[in-house]
């Protein structure tokens, strides 16, 4: 008897299932969109990603295989682009006169590396290439 129910139970459930597939009309199209959002989003934090991994990586392909959480473009030292604590080590690479020039373009690239932790990658077009020329892993809940 117990069989014939456990049989029952699962009969019904596979019509009920059916019946939503074959009417189209019946699914909730933004339900749809966010459920694949959260999908995309939970693809993208399963990717592991090191400094290691992609500082020989051109910046095209690394942004590609491992979508950042942002993603800034600015001239060192102008408006957008003022070295700020969380900048403090781009005063290594380059002179206050230089930085004066206002023509050292800057690509500012941050990803989600596990739970606790961002990476943030700074590129220099160099001969239209840009090249990483420094990075920082910080806690995501540092405040600069």
């Amino acid at each position: 008897m117990k069989n014939v129910l456990l049989i029952l139970l699962i009969l019904l459930t596979f019509s009920c299932n059916k019946s939503q597939i074959k009417n189209p009309r019946n699914i909730n199209k933004s339900l749809s969109r966010k459920y694949q959002s959260i999908q995309s989003q939970n693809r993208m934090q399963t990717k592991l990603i090191t400094y290691e991994r992609i500082k020989n990586m051109p910046m095209e392909d690394a942004t590609i295989a491992y979508p950042p959480i942002e993603d800034e473009t600015f001239i060192l030292g102008k408006e957008g682009g003022f070295i700020t604590e969380f900048r403090i080590g781009l005063l290594n690479l380059f002179k206050e006169e230089e930085i004066k020039n206002n023509n050292i373009k800057i690509k500012e690239i941050t990803w989600k590396i596990n739970v606790k932790q961002n990476l943030t990658i700074w590129y220099q077009e160099i001969n239209n290439r840009w090249k990483p020329i420094d990075h920082f892993i910080w806690d995501k809940d540092a405040e600069f």
